[in-house]
């Protein structure tokens, strides 16, 4: 049960990191560059739930700060 734990939680923390790197990648074609607050604020995001979300949107919105209100 353990290792079931740790593997779940390495498979979110994997998750996470790909889907930050990806919205850097589509946010910096889409809006620009982001500032250095929006980069922090977006690597501090750690529920992979929240990041899909703000995936599933990004075509949808016009800039960084909105792409950043998605819960």
């Amino acid at each position: 049960m353990h290792e079931t734990f740790a593997w779940d939680e390495a498979v979110d923390e994997g998750r996470v990191k790909t889907a930050r790197r990806t919205l850097l990648n589509l946010g910096r074609q889409l809006f620009g560059e982001p500032s250095a607050r929006t980069e922090k604020t977006l690597i501090a995001i750690n529920d992979p739930e929240r990041l899909e979300r703000i995936l599933d949107a990004v075509l949808n919105v016009k800039s960084w700060k909105a792409l950043l209100m998605i819960k």
